[in-house]
């Protein structure tokens, strides 16, 4: 992973280790969730936690098979030494929780949304560094990529969470116009109750909560989850999320199946028949995830990015902490923290 530099300066990490930033769903039944400062892999049918890994600044994308895909915020590039490796590109081992070193996988996708100006973005496929096809996209003022299919065929690029287009990552045309997309359900939709934080009134961290969106085209039907909470299936609504925040979702690689996750519950949903299949809970989680009290904000920020929960921390030798700039009163502030509790090696189930 890259390093976290900097943080005096600018942060790279949230300051709320406990959100949700991204999730996938992966093959077996895993579950992937980015918090602030960790990535943990769950069994969503037992709720069992695989393994936990700390992250920085790159931001959880999507997997394919066992591996997953993480992209930093601030660009990627090819090593001009190694031309086989990918800067600001990382994968990640699902099997065994350790991040690659070595070559960039060819099974693994290497388009993405590209930024020069904040106004400008385009379409590149990094493993060549050439713009896709049909580069430029006229989703508004300073788009981004909001959410990708599992199969990494199409993106979301746009500058804003519910509007812009869906675009075809191998022709780079837009396909799906989602501003389109805006009539209420009708008689007979399925409402499917979540837990969580309300989603008008909470909390709003600003770039930290995602927007909960998700795009799938499975056997040709475009399936999307729009901020507002609804399903669209073929443009029509299927389903409609009420009670708690989404603030991230993804679709499995057959479309059939959606995670929901908010910082206080996973959820995975059956699309076809708008059928809750587990509801986990996460709240055990924030204890574990807490900055140090101890220390300034920006070092227990920069404690946490690179070990990701404080009990990871504590564990380390004080050579290392101070290779992070702590001096020895907050060394010893630090090492005087009541104990925080460990990550929880099972989540406890809430719904069916």
């Amino acid at each position: 992973m890259s390093d976290a530099h900097d943080r005096y300066v600018h942060h790279r990490a949230p300051h709320r280790p406990e959100v949700p930033r991204a999730c996938v769903l992966a093959d077996g039944d895993r579950a992937l969730i980015q918090l602030g400062y960790l990535v943990l892999l769950v069994h969503w049918p037992t709720g069992h936690v695989l393994w936990t890994r700390p992250v920085t600044e790159a931001k959880l994308l999507g997997a394919r098979g066992d591996w997953a895909l993480f992209g930093a915020k601030y660009g990627r590039q090819l090593d001009p030494e190694d031309p086989a490796v990918l800067r600001g590109l990382y994968a990640l081992d699902l099997a065994s929780g350790t991040w690659l070193d070595g070559p960039y996988p060819d099974p693994l996708p290497a388009i993405f949304v590209e930024k020069d100006e904040p106004e400008d973005a385009w379409l590149t496929d990094w493993r060549g560094q050439r713009g896709a096809p049909g580069a430029e996209d006229g989703s508004g003022d300073r788009p981004d990529e909001w959410a990708r299919s599992p199969d990494h065929r199409y993106i979301w690029m746009t500058s804003s969470p519910d509007d812009g287009a869906i675009l075809d990552t191998e022709r780079g045309v837009a396909v799906l116009m989602l501003s389109h997309m805006r009539e209420r359900p009708g008689e007979g939709v399925r409402a499917v109750p979540l837990t969580g934080p309300e989603r008008d009134g909470y909390d709003e961290l600003d770039d930290q909560v995602g927007a909960g969106i998700a795009i799938a085209r499975p056997r040709g039907e475009w399936r999307t989850l729009l901020p507002d909470g609804r399903l669209r299936r073929d443009g029509r609504v299927a389903l409609e999320f009420t009670g708690g925040a989404i603030e991230c979702a993804a679709f499995d690689l057959a479309g059939d199946r959606l995670l929901l996750v908010n910082r206080d519950a996973l959820h995975v949903v059956d699309v076809a028949r708008g059928l809750l299949l587990a509801q986990l809970d996460l709240r055990p989680l924030a204890p574990a995830l807490a900055l140090a009290e101890s220390l300034p904000r920006e070092l227990a920020d920069l404690l946490l990015a690179h070990h990701g929960t404080l009990a990871a921390a504590l564990a380390q030798p004080d050579a290392r902490l101070r290779e992070l700039e702590l001096d020895d009163a907050q060394l010893a502030d630090l090492r005087a923290e009541p104990p925080p509790p460990p990550i929880p090696a099972l989540l406890q189930r809430t719904g069916p």
